[in-house]
């Protein structure tokens, strides 16, 4: 009996799955082995560790034990009671004040003098200023307070 196309496909499909399942298989087996490979190296490790550390502790042997026992008295030494005062150096007893005027260097020329001024002001209760511009005495004139404001008086 001659297969048709469809049965040939499916038949072959399903060898293709078989083949792919064994092939599967073998890594998952060959894995398998891997890890049991290292879990017998990691094993190994450990026991080798293991012997090396109880090799070491039977070599140990107990410290010899010491005890001291003593005892003693505190050494007291009593100071002075009575401390004095730190000493202080005491200031000078009088500063002298600064010259009220300083005398210029030799060689300076003397100072000029002071131009003439008018001399008139006005006179406005407690305010005295000087006038800018001239004025007949007894005129109306103001100086500024202390404020800002006008202070009315008369120029003399």
């Amino acid at each position: 009996m001659i297969a048709s196309g469809a049965a040939v496909r499916s038949i072959a499909g399903r060898l293709r799955r078989m083949s792919q399942f064994r092939y599967m298989a073998r890594l998952d087996f060959w894995n398998m082995g891997q890890s049991i490979r290292q879990f017998r190296a990691h094993t190994v490790a450990s026991a080798a560790f293991g012997i090396v550390v109880l090799g070491l502790l039977a070599l140990a042997r107990p410290a010899d034990a010491r005890v001291f026992f003593g005892f003693s008295f505190p050494l007291f030494v009593p100071g002075p009671y009575y401390y004095p005062p730190p000493v202080y150096a005491y200031p000078p007893p009088v500063y002298a004040p600064p010259p009220a005027y300083y005398a210029p260097p030799a060689g300076y020329p003397p100072a000029p003098a002071a131009p003439p001024t008018s001399g008139q002001s006005c006179y406005a209760g407690a305010y005295v200023c000087p006038m800018e511009t001239p004025v007949s005495p007894g005129t109306a004139c103001y100086c500024r307070s202390n404020q800002g404001t006008r202070v009315w008086g008369q120029a003399q």
